[in-house]
């Protein structure tokens, strides 16, 4: 008689874990608690055949033919077509004994990440603000302020709701939104620079709750919905005369009528990339001067010693 052939014992737990989200998401369909999407010109259905050519290797690994689970860029390529949220992601790489994606950091950790974040954005002789992993402006300093030409009153009152990079730079209601929108071509580059950072660093992201909230409320913003359809996070978003490797230039206009060019400076605290420290470094001569004039302490013969003149293309 022949017996039932089972995966081996270091298999087991990423089979199981496998068949219990694919079948989650066939139970979904049937339930329309998720759109219907495709998958290689064809609707996406779960089922097991249609895995197995996802994972060619599912019925030898099932069987037991196979010792060892996939690696971990095969089982990250089986989450995508999953639709994976980021706690099933690492449900699925702990079962085949890869490492997790951490986490991001809350409550009283991410608030001590804060309290040190502060004391460094304090420390910097250079505008400078914080950012948490949806970009949500958590702190400025003094600096900053000076540029963008407003009160600590009056950021206090900004809604929170706008304290955000990528809200801040799509909503013509945003305090310092002319300031950055004088010039739409330059602002176009810049603002798909954002976008293509923000998908950049949230790439596990795309079905947490926080992430389908955020771009569903962008979406409502002018320009916005071109621009993230339009630039994709494994494309060069930027021309090579708006790059100086491996820096990008950016540009701002202070409610003085002064330009300043910067490159940002991104500080992190730890092996985790956020909260993080942004900090804006002046390109030329012209943008430390105006930045000088608005109380900024920048040392009197600091400059960069690369591309400073090409600020001024």
């Amino acid at each position: 008689m022949n017996r039932q052939r089972r995966p081996h014992p270091d298999c087991q737990a990423f089979v199981k874990t496998v068949e219990e989200l694919r079948q989650r998401r066939r139970e979904e369909l049937t339930r329309h608690q998720r759109p219907q999407s495709d998958w290689r010109y064809e609707p996406k259905t779960f089922t097991y055949s249609q895995f197995r050519e996802v994972y060619s290797s599912f019925p030898a690994l099932r069987s037991g033919k196979l010792k060892k689970p996939p690696s971990r860029a095969i089982v990250m390529e089986i989450a995508d077509y999953l639709e994976c949220d980021l706690t099933e992601r690492n449900r699925l790489l702990i079962s085949a004994h890869h490492y997790p994606i951490q986490p991001y950091r809350s409550g009283e950790t991410l608030a001590t990440f804060v309290r040190l974040a502060r004391e460094i954005m304090q420390f910097v002789p250079l505008p400078a603000y914080i950012i948490n992993r949806d970009w949500d402006v958590l702190d400025v300093n003094e600096y900053l302020l000076a540029v963008v030409s407003i009160t600590r009153g009056e950021y206090e009152a900004i809604p929170v709701e706008m304290r955000n990079i990528i809200q801040i730079i799509f909503d013509p209601h945003s305090p310092i939104y002319h300031l950055m929108h004088f010039d739409h071509e330059h602002w176009r580059r810049f603002a798909q620079r954002n976008i293509y950072g923000f998908k950049v660093q949230n790439a596990y992201c795309e079905r947490e709750p926080w992430y389908i909230e955020r771009v569903t409320r962008w979406c409502k913003l002018p320009h916005f919905s071109e621009l993230w359809e339009n630039t994709l996070i494994d494309a060069d978003t930027s021309p090579t005369s708006d790059a100086a490797p491996p820096f990008y230039l950016s540009t701002i206009r202070t409610a003085t009528g002064q330009i300043i060019h910067f490159r940002s400076l991104f500080i992190t605290l730890s092996d985790e990339p956020y909260p993080q420290v942004v900090a804006w470094m002046p390109v030329d001569h012209d943008s430390h001067a105006a930045m000088n004039d608005l109380g900024i302490p920048i040392p009197p013969g600091w400059m960069l010693g690369g591309n400073g003149a090409e600020a001024s293309g």
